[in-house]
């Protein structure tokens, strides 16, 4: 059966951060979020995370991954929730996997604060959006449940292949973020792990047998 309140739309391929901005222009909802198309999620997580987020007048609200390999599961959590926000901020930048899906955010945190993905970066996009929702929201919950379920069973795409593009565009993405905790005036509150977060992304190049 129909329903009015799903709507379908077609662009050419322009990559994950292009379509992504379009689902951005193109949504009407007060509250936006993410799922890749090879990923799932159990059937309450939506309803679950709204009620938490209005239960405790949360700007976001954000939840566990269940890594889904294929001969095994693993609970990934995204970073250590604490109610006070510098520690918040600090422990997801210092995350190794700062993603953007399993989060559920207010409309306003994106058009307020014109978040979008960086068209051109392949990689850590992710954290280059998620950072920044957490940073211009006033408060942000959890909920302890491995609702998002993020597909590794296809370990060659390109969540998972690594290369000088790879570490350009995810030293991009800390340098430009580096620059914006500047400019809010907030960035000695973090310097600590956004520096560790660039001299690691430069330390997994180095390390990188396949990339010389």
């Amino acid at each position: 059966a129909n329903d009015s309140r799903v709507r379908v739309f077609h662009k050419e391929n322009g990559g994950v951060c292009s379509a992504r901005n379009w689902g951005l222009e193109k949504s009407q909802g007060e509250w936006i979020i993410f799922i890749d198309s090879d990923d799932w999620i159990s059937g309450s997580m939506l309803l679950d995370m709204y009620e938490k987020a209005i239960s405790e007048k949360s700007d976001l609200a954000y939840c566990d991954l269940k890594m889904v390999f294929n001969e095994h599961t693993e609970v990934l959590h995204i970073a250590k929730y604490d109610s006070i926000k510098v520690n918040m901020l600090n422990n997801f930048i210092k995350s190794t996997f700062g993603t953007v899906v399993g989060m559920l955010a207010k409309r306003r945190l994106y058009e307020s604060n014109q978040v979008h993905f960086p068209i051109g970066v392949k990689f850590c996009e992710d954290f280059y959006v998620a950072v920044r929702l957490m940073l211009f929201s006033e408060k942000i919950c959890y909920i302890p449940t491995a609702y998002y379920c993020y597909n590794r069973q296809n370990e060659g795409s390109a969540s998972y292949s690594f290369s000088q593009a790879h570490s350009d565009s995810v030293q991009w993405v800390f340098m430009d973020t580096i620059d914006l905790f500047q400019k809010e005036g907030i960035y000695t509150e973090y310097a600590e792990s956004l520096s560790w977060r660039l001299l690691k992304s430069k330390q997994d190049l180095v390390l990188e047998k396949s990339t010389y």
